[in-house]
């Protein structure tokens, strides 16, 4: 049987849903459904997704679209790697997940629950479901980006931040003792977090080397390195002092509560300082013994 994907709250256009409400297996009966912002608004004021009105009364709840979570129950994986990317890659106005699955079961008089659970779909705005408690991408990312991340130096050979005209100078990545370097691990504010304990490991997906005579290299995923093995080396032309710097944009990983270690769909990019490099012209001469 053909999957039918239904977007509610989306543009009736063919391509509404390209990109923006992503599969990740959650089904009812074969139909694919992925709900937008205004789906859930009409769930929460007691509508269904598709606006109208809804003839029983319903409890509702959300789980992060993972194997081992169900309706009612505590969370048996709080985060998992396919909810994730399920809605890597959107914009916030797209939803930035986790995917996650939302439930509703009727009830009657008193709240008193009639009924089983049924699946009503699935959303990247987990923030905005029914009794949702789930933490959102667009936390841990907001967590990612407050990272005191190490501000990288350029470390240059020949030593001393001095080198000669036509000579291979070679640069690398240097970190301080202050800030989370690339490995590092930090632990974000639980009152932040919903109260999980969400650890954020930095990576370094990128460097961006400025040699200071209008010249650069990157973005590269090498560190640079000393002689003679180093892979980022530049030769000046002529003397002169040069700004040279570094950039590195750092991507990360998160683990929720001790969990396993995921991506995080995000980058941020630290600027080192400037360090003047001076570039000297040797002069050969013949003496007399």
């Amino acid at each position: 049987m053909p999957v039918i994907l239904l977007c509610y709250g989306a543009s009736a256009r063919a391509d509404a849903c390209s990109g923006q409400f992503l599969d990740c297996g959650a089904s009812t009966g074969g139909i694919e459904v992925r709900l937008g912002r205004q789906s859930l608004e009409n769930l929460k004021s007691g509508k269904e997704a598709s606006g109208t009105k809804t003839k029983v009364s319903y409890e509702y709840d959300t789980v992060v679209a993972c194997g081992r979570n169900h309706p009612g129950q505590p969370a048996g994986e709080p985060y998992c790697a396919s909810a994730v990317n399920a809605c890597a890659g959107n914009t916030p106005e797209q939803g930035q997940g986790p995917l996650a699955a939302i439930y509703r079961r009727a009830v009657g008089v008193g709240g008193k629950p009639q009924g089983q659970w049924e699946l009503v779909g699935n959303t990247c705005f987990p923030e905005l479901a029914p009794r949702s408690k789930v933490l959102s991408m667009a936390q841990i990312i907001s967590a990612f980006r407050r990272t005191p991340f190490a501000n990288p130096t350029v470390h240059i050979q020949p030593e001393g931040n001095t080198t000669l005209v036509t000579l291979p100078t070679y640069f690398q990545a240097a970190w301080p003792a202050q800030g989370f370097q690339p490995g590092e691990v930090d632990t974000a504010d639980p009152a932040q977090m919903l109260g999980h304990t969400v650890r954020i490991r930095p990576l370094a997906a990128s460097y961006t080397y400025t040699f200071g005579d209008g010249t650069g290299l990157g973005p590269t995923s090498s560190p640079g390195g000393t002689y003679p093995d180093g892979d980022v080396t530049h030769t000046y032309d002529r003397a002169g002092t040069y700004p040279t710097q570094i950039a590195v944009t750092y991507g990360g990983e998160f683990s929720l509560d001790g969990g396993p270690w995921i991506r995080i769909p995000a980058t941020a990019t630290v600027t080192g300082p400037t360090q003047p490099l001076q570039v000297k012209t040797a002069h050969n001469r013949l003496y007399n013994n």
